[in-house]
C-alpha cells in the first residue's frame, strides 16, 4: 500500500508542489491581507479628511 499521495494542484519547473489544503490556506491569508490593506486605506482616508475639515476653518454653522 504505502503512503497516499496528496492531490497536487500545481507543479512548476522547480518541482514545487501544493496540496489543495495548502492552496486554501494561502488563499485565506491572501484574502486577509487584502482586507487588512483595505481597512488601513479607509482609516487613512478618514484621518486625512478629518484633518482637512479641522484645519479648513470657517463655516461653523451647526456647531455650538
Amino acid at each position: 500500500m504505502g503512503r497516499p499521495i496528496p492531490y497536487t494542484l500545481y507543479m512548476g519547473k522547480d518541482g514545487f508542489k501544493m496540496t489543495a489544503f495548502e492552496f486554501m490556506v494561502a488563499a485565506f491569508y491572501a484574502l486577509v491581507g487584502v482586507v487588512c490593506l483595505s481597512v488601513a486605506v479607509v482609516i487613512a482616508y478618514a484621518v486625512v479628511v478629518g484633518i482637512y475639515r479641522g484645519l479648513k476653518g470657517g463655516g461653523h454653522r451647526g456647531r455650538k
